[in-house]
């Protein structure tokens, strides 16, 4: 779809240019014919050359702005787009009404040719910058047809450009959004898909919580049809969550093209297949839930609306607690428990700088407004302020995920465990790394097999260990998160916090022995000037060493001088390694234990 700069077979700039030309009587003599010998120019083609002549009319009469406006004609002809603009901008400040509005004209087609220049002819695949550069270029168009209907309401090309540009706009941003989300669906896993579409969804849900709450208004029957629209489109995901349960599920094995006779497998025997059957029916029933919703906003029916909601974010977190492995299910219950505990106790216990700010806004409040600084409950702390922000009803709900979760641990652990014990043999018989690197020294190799086998077996410990704590503590963090989200139900955000935090600790129990120490990288990355310093100093030692190598090559045996700083790098190893251990200790005590994506 192109913006079709005007209605008229002639071009605009030709056919303003002449016709103004015809009505222009202050020209004189020299610049009329300097003039028509630029139009006569221009007509064949010639612009530079049109260009020229109406420079030289410029010099009989400077301060004539029709020549400027014949100029800018030539100048964007010729592709001179800026200069154009110049003379356009400067002939439109006449006090000549009908050459004003062929100028806003006239700069409004060139402000939508660069739009179309800068997004060519695949506007899809514009980056952000020129998206938002052509925008910008078309809003400047809009801007100039407006001045030309402000000036002559029955302009009609200015008005059917108008028409053009926001049919335009529309379509590339259509384009753009569906670009943009295919993107965003190809880059993303089955679990971090389904992670987005749960947020738009219980953005949607609190959306609507507030609409049912509001009274009737235009805003609001507006807010209503925008939601309904985004429920909708929210359904045309399904389809592809769909696509991301199979590939989720898919082997390396199944990926690669099969044999000319694959063996047979029973669907009903293959846990995978069952998954698969499960995952897809809960999608398939969001779709139909998710239809169910967007007529409930439609007809305004907001309490049958929310609970259609409601049941496909628990559709959506069946999904999750199916498809996410043990270490993934451990990691989110950590992380949302955390938050949970962060947004009560700022709630319970204000810090007393929050606490000073509140009194200072509510001090402020009150000196502006006769009733203002009534409370009922206590005295205006931040605990009041974030209870009118936060939204109780949804952190109960996430509570109650922590509490399902929890539950989900549970059977996860003793299902991989019972795997575990049927495959420890397979697992201590396959392959722990790759091929030798054939760079590699000779007889190096048994070193780096024997470092890769025990850090497997590290690994597999500390995963028994984790599973087995899950086994004994995850009935303890369910209990303990279902009384919180009880507590939650009621508002009794203060009865809560400390079935949060107990529940937080046994999680953080549950994972410890996952967690992974920081390495050198990461560290240097937590303090960059010691980092920086150190690096400087090891480039140092190792010019000194590669100077004393240089200065005695045939010499095999270490100097004394080389001894010395190998001594003084293996003490700085150590001090740094002192300093690692130190920081994640106080890490540890602090209750900040870091939480590995990768479990």
């Amino acid at each position: 779809m192109m913006i079709r700069i005007a209605r008229r077979s002639a071009g605009p700039l030709l056919v303003l240019l002449v016709s103004l030309l015809a009505s222009d009587s202050s020209l004189g003599a020299t610049a009329v014919k300097k003039v028509a010998a630029g139009i006569r120019h221009f007509q064949a083609g010639r612009f530079d050359e049109a260009d020229r002549a109406f420079v030289e009319a410029e010099v009989s009469d400077p301060e004539n702005a029709t020549i400027w406006f014949d100029r800018a004609c030539a100048l964007a002809a010729a592709g001179e787009v800026e200069k154009a603009r110049k003379y356009f901008q400067q002939a439109a400040l006449s006090r000549d009404t009908p050459l004003e509005i062929r100028c806003h004209y006239n700069l409004g087609c060139l402000a939508a040719g660069q739009a179309q220049a800068l997004l060519g002819e695949d506007p899809g695949a514009a980056e952000q910058a020129v998206r938002e550069q052509s925008i910008s270029q078309l809003l400047q168009a809009v801007g100039h047809y407006r001045d030309c209907l402000r000036l002559d309401a029955d302009h009609a090309d200015a008005r059917h450009n108008l028409e053009l540009i926001r049919l335009y706009i529309k379509h590339v941003q259509s384009i753009w959004e569906a670009r943009d989300r295919e993107q965003s669906r190809q880059e993303k896993n089955l679990l971090q898909f389904l992670a987005e579409l749960e947020q738009r969804q219980t953005a949607l849900w609190a959306m609507t919580r507030g609409l049912a709450s509001e009274e009737d208004s235009p805003r609001r029957r507006q807010q209503v049809k925008a939601s309904a629209t985004a429920q909708r489109k929210l359904r045309e995901e399904v389809e592809p969550l769909q696509e991301k349960v199979a590939e989720f599920f898919q082997s390396p094995q199944e990926a690669a093209p099969a044999g000319p006779n694959p063996p047979a497998q029973d669907p009903a025997a293959d846990p995978r297949a069952q998954a698969i059957q499960l995952l897809q029916q809960l999608a398939s029933e969001s779709n139909q839930i998710m239809n169910r919703a967007a007529l409930g906003l439609e007809s305004n029916d907001f309490e049958a609306a929310q609970q259609q909601q409601r049941e496909v974010l628990d559709r959506f977190n069946q999904m999750f607690m199916v498809a996410a492995p043990f270490g993934n299910l451990l990691q989110r219950a950590t992380q949302q428990q955390q938050q949970l505990v962060d947004v009560s106790t700022a709630v319970v216990e204000p810090s007393p700088t929050a606490a000073a700010t509140d009194a200072a806004s509510s001090d402020s409040e009150t000196g502006n407004s006769e009733t203002g600084g009534t409370e009922t409950g206590g005295t205006q702390t931040s605990a009041t302020a974030g209870a009118a922000q936060r939204d109780d009803v949804a952190l109960a709900q996430q509570q109650s995920r922590v509490a399902e979760w929890s539950r989900m641990l549970t059977l996860k652990a003793e299902a991989e465990i019972k795997q575990t014990a049927a495959n420890e043999t397979a697992h201590e018989s396959a392959p722990l790394i790759g091929p030798v690197d054939p760079s590699a020294p000779a007889g190096s190799g048994a070193e780096p097999s024997a470092g890769a086998a025990a850090q497997a077996a590290e690994q597999r410990a500390a995963l028994q260990e984790a599973l087995q704590k899950a086994v004994s503590l995850g009935p303890d963090v369910e209990r303990h998160a279902q009384a919180a989200a009880s507590q939650l139900e009621k508002t009794h955000v203060a009865d809560a916090l400390p079935d949060q935090r107990q529940a937080l600790e046994l999680l953080k129990e549950i994972g410890k022995s996952l967690e992974q120490p920081p390495d050198e990288n990461s560290q240097q990355q937590q303090n960059p000037e010691e980092g920086e310093q150190e690096q400087q100093q090891d480039s140092q030692q190792g010019e000194q060493n590669q100077q004393q190598d240089s200065s005695s090559p045939q010499d095999p045996t270490k100097s004394p001088q080389e001894k010395a700083l190998s001594t003084l790098r293996r003490a700085r190893e150590r001090e740094r390694q002192h300093r690692d251990l130190r920081k994640q200790l106080q890490r540890a005590a602090a209750g900040r234990v870091p939480v590995d994506r990768d479990w």
